[in-house]
């Protein structure tokens, strides 16, 4: 059949890409792999480190800062309200991560080994920035860190930590082997039990187990507990906390019990944190009576500014 003259021509419509919508939690194990067992496992560990990074980064966390890698310096002013003496701190801690000098060695070393490519100081770099992106937490991880405690008189310490995740079915397991050292206290040892369970993607159960060992003075001291940590806001969190305190000091004793809610709100940008703790302890020293208290706290960060869920609605 001939074209019909004068009959406009049909224009060819073109087809456009259907978006792909947003991958969802339930989405991820209902499209999981064949063996069913180990891709939720996968995806439920996933969704656990997720929910715990974003809310021990909101709370500034030392194994968050970890994990991170970055330089930062925090400054932080604590006071505490209490039926003794108030108490006030005013402390700053520094993480310096020098990667010039890690790149200068790195390409001292492939020259050293007399490697085929040769790599530029930009190579290096980018490499570096990868295999960041790339490490793995499960891995065993190392930092240090250096800072001083304001106080009369001041108190330098510095702190070596070794920290590994291991993943469960749906429960993350993470380890610190902490020692440090203060002017004062001279050399500590604390290890870090802690499981996580995300009960929702803003809500985390957590259960903490705590050992810390004074090496100068002699003093070996347990915690253990609870903690439910989530979101109330972009702005604002609050974590509940129940510790059961041990001690051994000859024979191995209860020394009192803790309660505490600690509110942690975002004041200005991403940099500017208040606290305010109000607690409950119960010490063996006086009986187990009760013993109220509340801390206020205000911490300030420079550099490496987290990009986390405080990164909504930024003033």
């Amino acid at each position: 059949m001939g074209t019909v003259l004068g009959a406009p021509a049909k224009k060819r419509q073109k087809k456009i890409p259907k978006e792909t919508p947003p991958t969802s939690f339930m989405s991820k194990v209902a499209n999981a792999p064949i063996n069913l067992v180990d891709g939720t496992q996968e995806v439920l560990d996933e969704n656990v480190t997720r929910v715990a990074n974003r809310l021990d980064s909101f709370f500034g966390n030392q194994r968050a800062d970890d994990e991170l890698n970055r330089s930062q310096l925090r400054l932080s002013y604590t006071y505490q309200l209490a039926e003794t003496i108030p108490k006030d701190d005013f402390a700053f801690r520094v993480n310096l991560r020098m990667s010039n000098i890690e790149n200068y060695f790195k390409a001292l070393i492939d020259k050293t080994l007399d490697w085929e490519v040769k790599k530029s100081p930009k190579q290096i770099a980018k490499e570096e920035v990868e295999r960041r992106k790339k490490e793995d937490p499960h891995n065993w991880l190392w930092r240090n860190d250096v800072g001083v405690i304001a106080s009369v008189p001041p108190r330098a310490f510095y702190r070596s930590r070794l920290r590994k995740t291991i993943s469960g079915k749906d429960i993350v397991h993470r380890f610190v082997e902490e020692l440090a050292w203060f002017s004062q206290e001279q050399w500590i040892n604390t290890a870090t039990f802690e499981s996580d369970r995300a009960m929702t993607m803003s809500m985390l159960f957590r259960m903490a187990h705590q050992v810390n060992w004074a090496i100068t003075d002699q003093e070996f001291t347990t915690s253990h507990g609870p903690s439910i940590i989530h979101t109330v806001s972009a702005r604002d969190a609050m974590s509940y906390n129940a510790r059961v305190l041990t001690r051994v000091k000859g024979p191995y004793y209860l020394d009192g019990y803790s309660l505490s809610i600690n509110y942690r709100r975002r004041v200005r940008g991403n940099w500017l944190y208040a606290d305010v703790t109000p607690a409950l302890d119960f010490p063996k020293v006086v009986s187990f009576r009760r013993t109220p208290s509340i801390l206020f706290r205000i911490e300030a960060l420079f550099g490496g500014i987290r990009e986390d869920i405080t990164s909504q609605n930024s003033l």
